[in-house]
């Protein structure tokens, strides 16, 4: 049952909620399987130091120990149950797909996936057409469960995983793209979440949020909050750089958001903002008319509201956590496991050709392991050879019980050879990519990759795409929105059969992300030929590009701890050498003595 809490603070969450989004909490059971499930690939019983765990709403890998994955599970579960209890809807089904995370046990580890990270980086967030992958780090330490919930240390390598999680959370399942501030805001907000079996504390501050507040008092800001809302999180001078910048900008997100989801009158002014930002009026008059006063007199409300912003503890009790279940997985998973998930996260043509050479002398020492063959057939396909895959995945694809990976990434082999080929070839690849792509959507119906493959297969093979083809891009939207190439084919798709109210709501929602240019630039552009006339043929011809290079979104979590020391060590290494200069300063003044009236 829903508690008075949700009328103060989390109903702004319903603001974010597409109508037509079909979610809810999936019923849980209370047990957890103990007994570990060995996989067997082609008698290779020898496992590997990676397994793999499932819950209702996740996928994790990992390389820590089972313990730690079971206990991060059940946290990430409890707080899947908090948001979704209070934004979504609880009779319809949840079509989405789970997220898949890698919680590693060296961070370092995620450098594989994107080697261009910033030096703080401890997490990482892809998304692209081979669907979405968060990557994060172990740093449990031992818990008191007898010590009061609200007093607890904070478990800081938590903290970083709620908050992407909620940035997830807002990209999976509403239109929010801007205010950015707010998204980072919302993400803080719940970073801290604290759970027990009869209560929860949301709203407390990241320790190393609250420090930078409590620093900000007595030392000099890189931003005011007109800059805050103005989404600029990268320029201004800070003692720690850029890092500095994004920190502010998120310290200072937080406490806007708290004082936004601290009272009823707040979350409708915040309402109107956004209605105003929907029709284009500027940020900081629509902050102006919708909260009736001045950007300027915002800094002076917001620090006197930190002083007394409090957590708000409840006795909403989050739920059972559900099933989690235990995989081993072969020791080809070792050395391969990592490079598959670089090439899921759509990196650029020197990268795969890179992560290809490794695949491909890493997989001869594995020949009999169906596992390590699926990695090397998606890297035959990814790196421009996809016939040299067509054999191996043609023959599993026809087993009697066929693996999805197998028919999906035949039929993604046999669409990038119809992408390469003329005439008769090109037609009966077209066709076997359909078939093949159908099936797998069929074997996964939670596999947003598969449909929006099918759809390019679809519009390349028909001059008049079928309601069944237009139909995938849309639904492989609906389920992974966060993923922008899904929300632009579904726009094309959208305009294509006539439903141009839709285009425009999903073009508006992509014009609104600042955080990937690529793609706002596009939506933008298609907003204004959607406002004249445009022919199908025309739709049709978009439809069948993809925009070059392939438009992925990478979201990087860093560690604000290591930040946070940085600025601290600025600083006092700017008072050192401030106290140098003034004493040097006091050297070179000339020295005072008396002077004896001789007179006297």
């Amino acid at each position: 049952m829903k508690k008075k809490y949700c009328t103060n603070a989390i109903i702004i969450l319903g603001l974010l909620v597409i109508p037509y989004v079909t979610a809810q909490t999936t019923t849980l059971t209370s047990s957890k399987q103990k007994d570990v499930t060995e996989l067997v690939i082609s008698g290779q019983q020898h496992a590997a130091d990676w397994f793999r765990a499932e819950s209702p709403h996740f996928i994790v890998y990992s390389d820590t120990k089972r313990d730690h994955v079971e206990r991060l599970l059940d946290k990430l579960e409890r707080l899947d149950h908090l948001l979704r209890t209070y934004t979504l809807s609880e009779t319809a089904v949840d079509s989405s797909p789970k997220l898949t995370l890698y919680y590693l046990k060296d961070f370092h580890d995620i450098y594989q996936i994107d080697k261009e990270h910033p030096s703080e980086a401890i997490g990482l967030y892809k998304s692209c057409t081979q669907g979405v992958q968060a990557f994060g780090a172990h740093m449990f330490y031992a818990e008191r469960p007898d010590s009061d919930l609200q007093k607890k240390p904070e478990n800081e390598g938590l903290s970083y995983i709620f908050a992407a999680y909620a940035r997830h959370f807002i990209y999976r399942y509403s239109d929010l793209r801007a205010p950015t501030w707010y998204i980072d805001g919302f993400a803080q907000y719940f970073a801290n979440t604290r759970f027990s079996d009869s209560e929860t504390i949301v709203g407390m501050a990241p320790e190393t949020i609250s420090e930078y507040l409590r620093f900000l008092s007595g030392h000099r800001h890189s931003l005011d909050y007109k800059d805050i809302l103005l989404q600029n999180n990268t320029k201004g001078h800070n003692y720690a750089g850029k890092a500095g910048v994004r920190l502010e900008f998120e310290a200072k997100s937080w406490v806007l958001t708290h004082y936004i989801l601290s009272s009823s009158e707040n979350i409708q002014h915040f309402s109107n903002y956004l209605n105003l930002i929907a029709k284009g009026t500027e940020p900081t008059r629509a902050f102006e008319d919708a909260f009736g006063y001045k950007v300027s007199k915002l800094g002076t409300v917001l620090q006197r509201y930190n002083y007394k912003a409090d957590a708000l503890k409840t006795n909403f009790a989050a739920g059972p956590t559900g099933e989690i279940t235990f995989s081993v997985m072969p020791l080809a998973a070792n050395d391969l496991l990592l490079p598959n998930a670089t090439l899921k996260a759509c990196p650029d043509s020197k990268t795969i050709q890179a992560v290809f050479t490794k695949i491909q002398n890493t997989a001869k020492k594995f020949p009999t392991s169906d596992f390590a063959q699926l990695v090397l057939s998606r890297a035959q396909i990814d790196s421009g050879n996809p016939q040299n895959a067509m054999a191996f995945l043609t023959n599993k694809a026809n087993e009697p019980k066929p693996d999805f990976d197998a028919v999906y990434l035949l039929g993604l082999a046999q669409l990038r050879v119809a992408e390469q080929a003329q005439g008769e070839l090109r037609k009966s690849n077209l066709e076997s990519a359909q078939r093949n792509l159908l099936k797998a959507c069929t074997l996964n119906p939670k596999a947003p990759e598969a449909l929006h493959a099918y759809f390019r297969a679809g519009v390349l093979a028909q001059e008049n795409p079928s309601d069944d083809v237009l139909g995938s891009a849309i639904l492989a939207w609906k389920q992974a929105r966060e993923v922008n190439a899904y929300a632009r084919t579904a726009a094309l798709a959208h305009a294509y059969a006539g439903q141009k109210p839709e285009a425009i709501r999903v073009l508006t929602s992509m014009a609104q992300n600042s955080r990937d240019p690529q793609i706002a630039k596009w939506a933008t552009t298609w907003q204004t030929r959607l406002n004249t006339e445009i022919n199908r043929p025309e739709l049709l011809q978009e439809m069948r590009l993809e925009l070059a290079p392939n438009p992925q979104f990478s979201e990087w979590t860093v560690a604000n701890t290591e930040v946070m020391d940085a600025i601290t060590m600025a600083v006092g290494n700017e008072s050192i050498a401030n106290l140098i200069k003034e004493e040097q300063l006091n050297a070179r003044k000339p020295t005072q003595t008396s002077v004896v009236n001789p007179n006297r």
